[in-house]
């Protein structure tokens, strides 16, 4: 990640879409400590121009998330 990330200069394509992958797979949970810290303190945080945190945007992500592997599963 940190390679690809300095390649190009460029985090918010290959990179970022990388890491979505990669923790959607691995979990939350499974992200490395290092990678954590610039979210924590964040989280809470109301991204400018909206009303959501990051933490809601987990929630709302995680909800249709489910919402997806049971409309999947319905199939």
């Amino acid at each position: 990640m940190e390679i690809s990330t300095r390649a190009g200069q460029d985090s918010d394509c290959n990179p970022s879409s990388a890491g979505g992958v990669l923790g959607t797979m691995m979990g939350y949970s499974k992200i490395p400590e290092y990678w954590m810290k610039g979210l924590k303190g964040a989280e809470d945080k109301v991204f400018k121009y909206t009303s959501l945190s990051l933490n809601q945007t987990y929630q709302i992500s995680y909800k249709h998330a489910l919402e997806m592997i049971q409309k999947t599963m319905e199939k």
